[in-house]
């Protein structure tokens, strides 16, 4: 079962000023990393609990709905559990302080010799990952189950390699994935997110000042 989250922007003009519902696109992709760091949502694992990497130090503890919440956000919010929110200037201290700088180590698996898919650039293998420098791989998963899947660690990966291993056959139809493990920036991870935040949400804070704008969310699973 997947998580979702559900984004609003609030802004109001004077400190004293009531905080407005702001329409625009928002950020809502399904990125467990920055769920991780907006709430402690996900964080460092996936469904069932399967790890997903060594976790995310979090921008904030999850705040609830904002008690002077817009009228549209009051009525309107789509989510079912763990409102929060975080002003945009929270974000940018965040990112001025080195917090995107951060390293989080991920986990996941991946197919030995290759997976056949319609997608290009989920076509990947342990033996492309190697030879591509062992960075992010393009597709990963968390764990994979079923008849004839086996996975195995590296060292078990590289003496399958060595014996000559090029794929299930109809005498030997095993198919071996291997755990692996890469890191990445916490920016890396991110990226989406932060050129949403510059390009749409940071013209609002040079309008009002960054401690007038605000993300207001929550998630459902």
């Amino acid at each position: 079962m997947g998580t979702d989250i559900h984004m609003y922007v609030e802004r109001k003009l004077t400190d004293i000023g009531k905080w407005k519902y702001t329409p625009m696109d928002v950020w809502e992709d399904r990125n467990y990393d920055v769920f991780a760091m907006l709430a402690n949502v996900r964080n460092g694992h996936g469904f069932a609990g399967v790890p997903t990497s060594s976790g995310f130090e979090i921008l904030a503890e999850p705040r609830g709905m904002p008690v002077d919440a817009s009228e549209h956000v009051r009525t309107e919010r789509s989510w079912d559990h763990t409102p929060s929110w975080l002003l945009l200037k929270e974000i940018l201290d965040a990112e001025r302080h080195g917090y995107f700088d951060k390293v989080s180590t991920h986990v996941g698996v991946i197919p030995l010799v290759g997976e056949v898919s319609p997608f290009p650039w989920r076509s990947i293998s342990y033996v492309s990952w190697l030879a591509s420098g062992r960075g992010k791989p393009a597709s990963a998963s968390s764990s994979v189950f079923g008849k004839n899947v086996i996975t195995v660690d590296e060292d078990e990966a590289q003496r399958l390699i060595a014996k000559g291993y090029v794929g299930p056959t109809p005498e030997s139809p095993t198919v071996y994935y291997v755990a692996i493990s890469w890191t990445s920036t916490y920016r890396d991870s991110a990226k989406r997110f932060l050129a949403w935040i510059h390009d749409s949400v940071c013209p609002l804070g040079q309008d009002v000042g960054e401690h007038r704008v605000r993300l207001v969310f929550g998630f459902d699973s």
